[in-house]
């Protein structure tokens, strides 16, 4: 997670483990559920990487919440049960799901979030989402063909520039506001 401050224009670095953030000023290692920062200290975080696969969305969007600015960004993505990959299975469309996934050559087990249960919390916690974009279509389509991760990425880079549905991309990036207003 990447944060910048109300007050300064330093950027803050956080990380579960140290290795990713070695070496970068203003880095230390926290979870996303609990962040050691005081309320409405951020203008924007920046989340990416699919930070929520291994945590509890809810948690760490309300924890967002406390700490992002009323008027601050949340830019954050995470892995969709709406991707054509789980098309016509029982995962598909669920409001979360667990999958094992290969990810650098090794099996990790993953949650996965249908977008609608992920709008559900930001709405909750008074964010406003502005954009949605969508990243690995094709290659969420060459994997459910049952092509190997390799070729799956290979797909993608072939055929990106015919555009695929967003909504059915396997990972997907959220825009939101952090509303000015308390609710």
């Amino acid at each position: 997670m990447y944060a910048v401050p109300v007050a300064s224009g330093d950027q803050f670095f956080v990380d579960l483990f140290a290795a990713p953030i070695r070496g970068r000023r203003n880095a230390l290692c926290a979870t996303v559920e609990q962040l050691p920062f005081r309320e409405s200290a951020f203008e924007c975080i920046v989340c990416v990487g699919e930070v929520l696969s291994y945590c509890d969305p809810a948690a760490a969007l309300c924890e967002f919440a406390r700490v992002i600015s009323p008027g601050g960004h949340l830019i954050f993505d995470f892995g969709s049960t709406h991707s054509i990959r789980h098309w016509r299975s029982e995962m598909f469309g669920r409001a979360a799901d667990i999958l094992s996934d290969q990810y650098n050559g090794s099996c990790e087990k993953v949650w996965r979030y249908s977008p609608k249960y992920i709008r559900e919390l930001l709405k909750t916690n008074s964010f406003d989402v502005r954009q949605t974009f969508g990243i690995h279509t094709w290659s969420a389509l060459a994997k459910r063909l049952g092509a190997s991760e390799a070729r799956a990425l290979m797909a993608q880079s072939w055929l990106e520039l015919i555009k695929f549905p967003a909504v059915l991309a396997d990972i997907l990036t959220i825009v939101a506001v952090k509303e000015t207003s308390g609710r």
